[in-house]
């Protein structure tokens, strides 16, 4: 940070951290936390997206098997061809 002299006195509030903000000036230790938070988000967007693709895909299992009751159930009352049910 340096000597507080560079930063203003007790009545002066410091603005060089807000400025290279702004500037994108940041230190090493700032840019490597910069580039950490960036990853954990990336991360947690695709964990996230995996999460929900592996509980759709339980979802689609528990569906077929449903499906080909159903199929079963309307060959069975109403004597349709299952090429005609196929495409459920």
């Amino acid at each position: 940070m340096g000597p507080w002299s560079t930063h203003g006195s007790s009545w002066y509030k410091c603005t060089q951290f807000k400025e290279a903000v702004k500037n994108k000036n940041f230190n090493a230790e700032e840019k490597k936390r910069e580039n950490a938070k960036n990853e954990m988000a990336r991360y947690g967007f695709f964990f996230e997206r995996y999460i929900n693709n592996e509980r759709s895909e339980k979802i689609a299992h528990k569906n077929v098997e449903r499906l080909d009751k159903v199929i079963a159930l309307m060959h069975e009352v109403k004597h349709y061809p299952g090429s005609e049910l196929t495409f459920l």
